[in-house]
């Protein structure tokens, strides 16, 4: 692309050849025209192949920009004795952090010689159908005490209010602050393409894998009450670092992070779920009734509760947090100071948690042919979990009120829930006497309420087996 960045296979899929099939390996290194509607590779010198007319082109009135959205590229400019017309790729001696990169400023009396570089800013991240559609994504920004990274469905509205929108969707630059990259919210937004979403990393948006876990570290800084609060409202709870392989993971993630983005150098320390247990030098884990000592420790120095006054630490006065570089030695502190922190998602990796629901959930779409039953069970069992069960229609609402919300396309596809009327099930009628319209969930129990709710309220919508499934 003219950002110096590659088209990716979702986009490749959609394009449109005049030749029936895309590039191929001996055509790399040509340009890419419209001939007679379609998309046709051509040599890229003087933009024909000798045996066609020169193309014509068209211009998009707007520069190339950079990613620190303070410059525009210049064309052409030279580097290494060759000249280049748009972004050029990444090179071991230039430090664009492995990103397409341009000159910002050239030496013209010596043939538009590079003499400072910029990062391309990828054209994948311009929004569209909004306000700010055409625009790129303001990224990233602060919002609701929480840096987006990507684009999101999270919303702070100017009243304070916190929603979820049904799409992603990313700020303009020009409603987030240069230097604070807060957002004002009132400024215009678009949706993103599908480029910018949150990764696909089986975590909920915005946390990212460490070892089987999912974190999403925050250095915004809160009092420990905060910040478990805010955890907790995700569905996860405060970091619980149980093993030497995750601390180093987790130091990895956090040097990583330090080096992309310089607000995660402000916090010196992390706020971590442990607390000291009365009467005792001895520590837990929040979550974990087990002393933390016994599965592995970082204290500054080897001493626990380093830190606290005469390295007596308190419950209830007393928290854990982690050095924010070096070493991530840990260290007892005052609940009441303020810190980064760090939110472990409860969900295994692969499900997300639904604040409706109040439960971890993975969905999984049918494909070619429908799912079975069995394999649905199988499946969901293989995950860890099970299938979601209900005991009351308000429950069947709830489920798929917090599915449509969380993936609206969800709407295109039946629901598979652990919910079997004896009828449907012939192993079981044979079983038990087909006379009574039993419901049983995917455990083998009886849902009575079930019944009564279905015989008074009477379900609206259908209860069976399709193309998709929920697990829980």
């Amino acid at each position: 692309m003219s950002d110096g960045t590659y088209v990716t296979p979702e986009i490749q899929s959609f394009l449109d050849w005049s030749t029936g099939r895309g590039v191929t390996p001996t055509e790399m290194n040509k340009c890419v025209a419209f001939q007679a509607g379609k998309l046709h590779p051509v040599a890229c010198d003087g933009y024909s192949d000798g045996a066609a007319t020169p193309l014509g082109y068209i211009c998009e009135a707007r520069a190339v920009e950079t990613t620190d959205r303070k410059n525009t590229c210049v064309f052409p400019f030279e580097y290494m004795g060759k000249t280049y017309d748009g972004c050029a790729q990444p090179m071991p001696t230039v430090a664009s952090d492995n990103q397409p990169f341009c000159a910002v400023k050239v030496n013209k009396a010596a043939n538009n010689a590079l003499v400072e570089i910029g990062v391309c800013m990828d054209v994948k991240r311009i929004g569209y159908d909004g306000a700010a559609q055409g625009q790129y994504c303001g990224i990233p920004f602060l919002m609701n005490d929480q840096y987006f990274e990507t684009c999101t469905k999270h919303k702070q509205l100017p009243d304070g209010i916190n929603i979820k929108e049904a799409e992603y969707w990313c700020p303009s630059p020009l409603g987030v602050d240069k230097t604070t990259l807060l957002w004002n919210l009132t400024g215009e937004t678009a949706l993103c393409n599908e480029y910018f979403f949150p990764p696909d990393n089986g975590c909920p948006d915005h946390y990212e894998p460490v070892d089987q876990f999912c974190v999403r570290v925050s250095p915004v800084q809160k009092t420990f009450a905060e910040a478990k609060e805010i955890c907790e409202h995700e569905g996860s709870k405060l970091l619980e670092v149980t093993s030497k392989a995750l601390h180093l993971n987790l130091s990895a993630l956090l040097n990583t992070k330090m080096k992309k983005y310089s607000y995660y150098l402000k916090p010196d320390y992390y706020w971590m779920g442990a607390s000291p247990i009365e009467g005792s030098k001895r520590w837990r884990w929040q979550k974990n009734p087990f002393d933390m000592e016994a599965a592995f420790s970082n204290w500054r120095d080897n001493m626990i509760s380093v830190g606290c006054p005469n390295m007596q630490c308190t419950a209830g006065e007393h928290g854990l947090v982690m050095k924010a570089n070096g070493l991530f030695n840990w260290l007892g502190d005052t609940l009441t100071k303020k810190h980064g922190y760090i939110c472990q998602s409860q969900c295994q990796k692969g499900f997300g948690w639904h604040d409706k629901l109040g439960k971890c959930v993975m969905l999984k779409y049918g494909r070619k042919k429908e799912t079975t039953l069995p394999k649905a069970q199988h499946n969901c069992h293989s995950f860890g979990g099970k299938l979601m069960g209900a005991d009351t229609c308000q429950d069947l609402s709830l489920i798929r009120e917090s599915v449509l919300f969380e993936e609206p396309k969800a709407a295109t596809y039946d629901l598979m829930i652990g919910l079997f009327s004896n009828g449907l099930q012939k192993a079981t009628e044979r079983k038990r006497s087909a006379t009574f319209d039993q419901l049983i969930d995917s455990y083998g129990l009886k849902l009575l309420q079930f019944i009564l709710d279905r015989t008074l309220l009477r379900c609206n919508f259908p209860v069976g087996m399709g193309t998709r499934l929920i697990s829980t």
